[in-house]
């Protein structure tokens, strides 16, 4: 698989899907004008990797959203659940929620969406730890 690039804008996070790395990277601003087209490409590929991952190799989601819209939430949500179901099929998946020190909401953010996750390894992170 090759891997997957998006700059980011002011507007859309940067992302980089690196399937010999095993990661996934996404950081920056996620307020694009139509959430569900600018993340489509993000799940196709996530779809199709998720498909060939080995029981034994650990895939690794580190998210750095300083700030999102209420259907980026959606989005990072289906994303959640949908890493949370493939754990639940074996699958070694970690996901690294970063925050800034001074940024309680952000750290609240990731502990909302914590609790909605069942079986997958959600950490949240002090950016410079």
């Amino acid at each position: 698989m090759d891997v997957l690039k998006i700059k980011a804008t002011e507007d859309t996070p940067r992302i980089v899907f690196n399937p010999e790395k095993n990661t996934l990277t996404i950081e920056g601003n996620s307020f694009p004008e139509d959430t569900f087209i600018f993340y489509t490409p993000v799940f196709s590929w996530l779809g199709k990797y998720l498909e060939v991952l080995s029981d034994e190799v650990q895939f690794k989601v580190n998210i750095y959203i300083m700030y999102y819209n209420s259907s980026s939430s959606k989005i990072l949500m289906n994303l959640f659940r949908l890493l949370d179901e493939t754990v639940a099929r074996g699958k070694n998946i970690v996901v690294n929620w970063f925050y800034d020190e001074d940024d309680e909401d952000s750290m609240e953010e990731g502990e909302d969406f914590k609790t909605g996750i069942e079986l997958l390894t959600f950490n949240i992170v002090q950016k410079g730890e």
